[in-house]
């Protein structure tokens, strides 16, 4: 890849080193805004609308403009031999560019993988499925042909592909604390929450004195529930899957794939928003914040969270 923004799917080079296809400059190369799922309801007698609290992200689409070249076996050739001869290398890049790209198992086997790069290191990436697709136009010489795929991204989010590990010790007990941890600019509902009691003595997350972990005014969850404590293992990491609502136990901090996670004992703090716990994105750049509060000081913590993107 040489021309940034592009994107790939399924892994396939939208922009083909062999000049079978490229992405035209129309295609959709900027982020935007999906818009909010808001809720809204009148009152009689009331001015305005009353509206949810929460208004989390719609769906999103995004449009990919491509050019369907006439190359032949050479690469970045087009074939000779008038209008049939071209129009047959046009049909087979589309057909080879659809194979590629897993069209027809999308329907049955799911997403494939859209990443968009922003340079040859920096990208990011969505779940997406091709959803539509427009007219096919040629150009007067049969050179090429013009088509915009829409693929369909149904978490509204663009992803980070690697997750950011931030670590701490909480130095005082049944105080909040706030740690800062890397975000993008949606809400981040992908994390793993890690802890370990310090020296030899278990800790118990009991009501009063439960472990909290929250996104500030956004949410989050409580270790134990109210007429039940959870507790943490001494020289163990207690490791919560916020996502999945799960947790277990491991001697390692980076541990993530635990064998055999349990339910039960994570109790929202709030209306969840899908996950355990949404870190909402300060107005910092990359920056978002985890409160914590923990009932024994010297407590380790690790957070491993992905940034999203709108």
């Amino acid at each position: 890849m040489s021309n940034y923004p592009t994107y790939t799917v399924a892994g396939i080079n939208l922009s083909d080193p062999s000049g079978r296809w490229e992405l035209t400059p129309e295609t959709e190369l900027l982020h935007r805004f999906p818009g909010s799922r808001a809720t809204s309801w009148n009152v009689p007698g009331m001015p305005g609308d009353q509206q949810a609290l929460y208004a989390p992200a719609q769906a999103t689409t995004v449009t990919l403009k491509l050019r369907i070249n006439a190359v032949g076996k050479y690469a970045n050739t087009f074939v000779t031999g008038g209008r049939a001869a071209r129009l047959k290398a046009i049909s087979d890049n589309l057909d080879m560019l659809n194979y590629a790209t897993a069209l027809g198992r999308q329907s049955y086997n799911g997403m494939v993988e859209i990443r968009r790069y922003l340079s040859a290191t920096d990208y990011r990436k969505a779940h997406a499925r091709m959803v539509s697709a427009s007219d096919i136009q040629f150009d007067p010489k049969n050179d090429y042909a013009t088509v915009s795929m829409i693929y369909s991204i149904p978490s509204g989010f663009w992803l980070a592909p690697r997750f950011d590990v931030t670590r701490t010790t909480i130095k005082k007990a049944n105080a909040l604390v706030r740690i800062e941890v890397p975000a993008g600019t949606a809400p981040s509902l992908e994390s793993m929450v890690c802890f370990k009691p310090p020296g030899t003595t278990a800790m118990e997350s009991k009501s009063g004195h439960r472990v909290t972990v929250t996104g500030g005014n956004h949410g989050g969850f409580y270790l134990g529930t109210a007429d039940k404590s959870l507790t943490l293992p001494a020289g163990k990491w207690t490791m919560i899957n916020t996502l999945y609502w799960k947790y277990g136990f491991s001697t390692r901090s980076d541990d993530w794939g635990i064998a055999k996670p349990y339910k039960g004992l994570i109790e929202p703090t709030a209306r969840p928003m899908g996950s355990a716990l949404a870190i909402v994105p300060s107005t910092k750049k990359d920056v978002g914040y985890v409160y914590i509060q923990v009932p024994t000081s010297g407590t380790e913590v690790v957070l491993r969270t992905r940034k999203a993107w709108y």
